[in-house]
């Protein structure tokens, strides 16, 4: 996979207008829950369907591929994508988009897996002021195809094993242009995020988050320093991980 370097990133079309300057902090009362599957019960086929050996094994092997920064289906410009403008130039762009990785496990069936990426623009109507809101969040998600279910027609087609969001403002700060030139924070966000099942909110650390939001064992870290959020089912919010480039 083809990254652009820092210094060769083309002109950048946003989808959106922000204004500049700082943006607040996450409000405690505001939850993004993670997008995951309801656990039916277990005498049913669609529990098996979603918690089965092969759904975990791509789990842990997906997990493998973005800690190594080693997707081949991602496009360059990751986490965001590449266009042509009206002149035939290539542009950095923000708008949505989505693209498969196809990976094989190396067990006795040698079967080809497939996982869609997903990333959804922030709503173009969207307030850029004030406490973040969801219709503002940048949103990348991860989804594996879900077996058939011979018992519901209603069955879900694709299961949610990643959900990352970044809020749009911070694409008029210097970390904006970290997102943009270092894939690794994203695929960093992911990793974790397909790891413990729950929302990762990347976002920058301030004076103010130590007092927000309490911080998983061991985790330490400054003002300025890049820090992955997580939200479980029951909206609890903490410090889960420091970025280290």
């Amino acid at each position: 996979m083809t990254f652009c370097a820092p210094a060769t990133i083309p002109n950048i079309h946003y989808g959106y207008t922000a204004p500049t300057g700082h943006f607040p902090a996450h409000s405690h009362s505001h939850r993004y829950p993670f997008e995951s599957l309801p656990k039916p019960h277990p005498s049913t086929c669609l529990y098996d369907r979603v918690y089965n050996d092969d759904h975990n094994a791509a789990k842990v092997h997906l997990r493998a591929l973005l800690k190594k920064n080693a997707l081949s289906g991602a496009p360059v410009g990751f986490p965001f994508h590449c266009v042509r403008d009206a002149y035939g130039r290539p542009a950095l762009s923000h708008t949505s988009y989505e693209f498969k990785e196809y990976f094989c496990f190396s067990d006795h069936r040698g079967r080809t897996q497939c996982a869609t990426f997903v990333y959804s623009a922030p709503d173009r109507h969207a307030r850029m002021t004030g406490p973040p809101t969801e219709a503002r969040m940048m949103k990348w998600r991860i989804y594996l195809p879900a077996r058939e279910s011979v018992t519901s027609r209603d069955a879900p087609k694709r299961v949610s094993i990643a959900h990352v969001q970044v809020d749009a403002l911070v694409m008029e700060t210097s970390f904006g242009l970290d997102l943009m030139t270092t894939p690794q924070i994203l695929l960093e966000a992911l990793a974790l995020s397909v790891e413990l099942g729950v929302l990762i909110t990347v976002q920058v650390a301030q004076q103010k988050t130590a007092l927000m939001y309490p911080s998983k064992r061991d985790v330490y870290y400054e003002s300025g320093e890049i820090i992955f959020l997580s939200t479980d089912a029951r909206g609890k919010t903490e410090v889960a991980l420091v970025f280290e480039p």
